[in-house]
């Protein structure tokens, strides 16, 4: 599963788009701001591919509805708002290697958003390229005992 929260605004101290645009997209009028926010869920797929033991190359893609809420406000001064569902993807790709001391990866993610309100579409999207490097500590003192070890006994049985 894959989802987001996004939120996009433009605002200017004129009309954004000039009278020629606004014929030729076919809109009533030109806007002076706009804003939309869009939250998402897709449902996906991943598949990790193990080369060798140590290096890996994983994927994984998402497609879903993405609800926008978005308001803008034309050159008249009058507000105009819409909910809308649209369309979301998420796409990931990395590589890496991993061993018993440490391990190393490059991730590319790329998130779409599309937003379409009278004949306009507009589209967003956010890529992102990321380097890491870690490395695996030796289990001793506090590094041996797990998470669920040091939490209250909720609900465990007393011996």
């Amino acid at each position: 599963m894959s989802g987001t929260f996004s939120s996009f605004q433009i605002d200017a101290d004129s009309a954004i788009l000039n009278p020629t645009y606004v014929a030729l997209l076919g809109l009533k009028n030109s806007f002076e701001s706009l804003d939309y926010r869009t939250f998402s869920v897709a449902p996906g797929y991943a598949h990790n591919f193990i080369i060798k033991k140590d290096f890996f190359i994983s994927a994984s893609a998402a497609v879903g509805p993405a609800v926008q809420q978005f308001h803008y406000r034309d050159i008249q001064g009058l507000d105009h708002s819409n909910t809308k569902v649209n369309s979301f993807i998420d796409a990931r790709l990395a590589i890496g290697y991993s061993n018993d001391r440490f391990f190393a990866g490059l991730t590319y993610t790329n998130q779409i958003r599309n937003v379409v309100f009278e004949n306009v579409r507009f589209g967003s999207s956010s890529s992102t390229f990321r380097l890491l490097f870690g490395w695996r500590f030796s289990e001793v003192g506090i590094l041996k005992r797990s998470v669920w070890d040091l939490l209250p006994p909720w609900g465990k049985k007393k011996k």
